[in-house]
């Protein structure tokens, strides 16, 4: 934003104070209940979204499109289809409006079109979201770094694992094996990385199907500069990427 012009530098003086309005910014949205069936929705001439389901509400962003004052509003449909009805394969079906709109033996041809549920405007103020799962070390390093202290116990009576004990799973992983300990290192770490793999994917994509109300997921953290046995990075100590690493790349790349 600041190579593109739109913020001045933020460590110039009190320009900070100048640029707050980033964090404060809301996005303004027009929620459509029942629009039938096709169309585009038009603000300031400018389209902000189309539609084309008589049987689920929209969402249309219209933030982007909207000036200061004076702002105009034209939710256009265009013609419906000319037949769709009683007579023919439901599977082929591609216009989605109500088929006896063109007559059944219950009511005679009145094709409709227009809106016929609620419209509103919403306005939502933008946040992000910061989150950590713990997740342990490769068995490699941790042995590697681990001095005169076993590498298990993982939790309070092991000084090890004693000086991260914010990040300590080790009841965790009693309670998921019944209360069986593990039989090495490596089938603990399995467990821990994959335990962080799953809370930061569900973290991930129920933020990113917030968007654009939720604007920034930001993981808490991200490379390790210290080798503890355990902690929320996703990349270790030696620079090698942890499981879950891969894991949250796909989601990014997948569309919502």
């Amino acid at each position: 934003m600041r190579d593109a012009g739109i913020i001045d530098e933020l460590n110039i003086g009190n320009n900070y104070i100048s640029n707050e309005w980033i964090e404060k910014e809301a996005t303004i949205r027009l929620r459509c209940l029942g629009l039938d069936d096709n169309g585009v929705i038009m603000v300031n001439g400018k389209e902000a979204g189309r539609f084309n389901n008589t049987f689920i509400p929209y969402n249309f962003d219209l933030t982007t499109c909207l000036k200061e004052k004076d702002n105009t509003l034209a939710i256009v449909f265009e013609c419906p289809p000319s037949y769709l009805g009683q007579i023919g394969y439901t599977s082929k079906i591609r216009d989605w409006k109500p088929r006896f709109y063109y007559g059944w033996d219950w009511i005679p041809r009145i094709v409709q079109i227009g809106i016929w549920d609620d419209v509103f405007l919403e306005v939502l103020d933008k946040d992000h979201s910061e989150v950590g799962v713990a997740g342990a070390m490769s068995a490699a390093i941790i042995n590697k770094y681990r001095g005169e202290f076993p590498a298990l116990p993982a939790n309070m009576d092991n000084p090890l694992w004693r000086q991260v004990s914010w990040w300590i799973e080790w009841s965790d992983f009693l309670n998921d094996t019944n209360g069986k300990e593990p039989l090495s290192l490596e089938e603990y770490v399995v467990w821990s990385q994959e335990r962080q793999t799953t809370g930061l994917s569900i973290a991930l994509q129920a933020n990113k199907s917030r968007f654009p109300e939720c604007r920034g997921f930001i993981i808490w953290m991200g490379h390790d500069s210290y080798p503890c046995p355990v902690n929320t990075s996703i990349i270790d100590f030696d620079g090698n990427p942890k499981p879950v690493a891969k894991k949250l790349s796909q989601i990014w790349k997948v569309d919502k």
